[in-house]
């Protein structure tokens, strides 16, 4: 299961981990998560993190993105595993290659990073049809 989601401020980080809470409730949660420099991301790691077992921080590539390696400290401060992947993509198949029946891939941090990996998980359905 992949929930990508365009909470990008620590309101819609609270939301999305409130949705996670009521539809996911026994689901362990793998986070791709990438932010740009201006977002409140410690704020929003303050809401998820009680959700997240693992961080796969990246980033869009938009001119403000946040570097990964930061948000991977951040992510350490809150006393969570991550790991620095880029491209997107790569993350996107890092996280896939640790799903399992008990968890959840879920993206968040940016709307820019919401369609990246869309746009990533759409040209991976193409070329799985041919």
């Amino acid at each position: 299961m992949i929930v990508v989601d365009s909470a990008h401020n620590r309101d819609s980080a609270a939301r999305l981990r409130l949705a996670l809470d009521d539809y996911l409730p026994n689901r362990e949660v793998i986070l791709i998560f990438g932010a740009s420099e201006d977002k409140d991301v410690d704020g929003m790691f303050s809401e998820l993190m009680p959700r997240v077992q693992q961080v796969y921080a990246t980033q869009s590539e938009h001119p403000r993105a946040m570097p990964a390696g930061e948000i991977v400290q951040l992510a350490h401060r809150h006393g969570r595993p991550a790991a620095a992947v880029l491209p997107v993509a790569a993350a996107l198949e890092q996280a896939l290659s640790q799903v399992n029946q008990h968890s959840a891939i879920v993206v968040a941090g940016s709307i820019f990073l919401a369609a990246a990996i869309r746009e990533v998980w759409r040209i991976n359905q193409s070329l799985e049809k041919k």
